[in-house]
């Protein structure tokens, strides 16, 4: 038990790292009209991302907690905040709770907070087909649905979550495949531009709100060993190449 919860801070404290560094601490002076949507598809899709899981229901009144980590190897192409800033690798960790319900459904909650930045939200899973002792070559089939709110001291977010997921639940291990879709609304709370060697508050761009959608995808597997689950897959999230993790207890 003291190795799991070992492992358990060390993955957090990895995890956390892209993001305390202050990845969004030049998002007030580098922040333009045109770049709003761009900034807003990358952080909507990691959000997004937190939100993949297996189609492995938990069973009813079955709880589960975990650490989630979604990471993206760049900025998007367009996203010129964060490429100027000389941000490269950098990601979202949430903590999870989930909880079984009758009928395949699992209710989930998640969240985060460093620095300025907080993430809360949560969603529903439900295993819409579950393969049976003599039918385990045809996967599982689960979808979900997710709800978030993004703060950050420059600039809020509202987010929309949808997946679909296929999982071959063999006994130990769950491979699987999945697809996500995001809509994110970003509005921009502060946004400074300079004047006479000064920064003063940028009007054009100060109060503006954009909504942007993009698509995700994920292959992995999922490892479980009694009560304990490692998680690990590759995503593309709308074209960029990311990771997936996530670990924790399943009871």
């Amino acid at each position: 038990m003291k190795t799991m919860i070992l492992v358990l801070a060390s993955f957090l404290v990895a995890t956390a790292a892209p993001v305390s560094a202050g990845v969004y601490s030049e998002f007030e002076q580098r922040i333009r009209q045109d770049l709003v949507k761009p900034f807003a598809l990358d952080v909507g899709g990691l959000v997004g991302a937190t939100g993949f899981a297996p189609a492995r229901p938990l069973g009813t009144f079955h709880p589960s907690v975990k650490i989630v980590a979604a990471i993206q190897n760049k900025p998007d192409k367009d996203n010129i905040v964060l490429r100027e800033a000389g941000i490269t690798t950098f990601g979202i960790p949430v903590a999870e709770a989930a909880i079984g319900l009758p009928f395949n459904l699992d209710v989930v909650a998640h969240g985060f907070r460093v620095q300025n930045l907080s993430i809360i939200g949560g969603g529903v899973r439900w295993c819409a087909f579950k393969s049976g002792i003599t039918t385990k070559a045809i996967p599982n089939i689960g979808v979900s649905a997710f709800g978030d709110k993004i703060d950050f001291a420059a600039f809020k977010a509202s987010h929309l979550g949808l997946n679909a997921m296929a999982t071959w639940d063999l006994p130990f291990v769950a491979p699987y495949i999945g697809a996500g879709f995001d809509a994110t609304n970003l509005t921009v709370e502060s946004a400074l531009v300079q004047s006479g060697g000064s920064w003063v508050t940028n009007a054009t761009v100060q109060g503006l709100s954009e909504t942007a959608t993009g698509s995700r995808f994920i292959a992995g597997a999922e490892l479980k060993l009694m009560f304990f689950t490692l998680n690990g897959g590759a995503m593309l999230l709308h074209g960029n190449q990311g990771y997936f993790a996530s670990t924790g207890f399943q009871f």
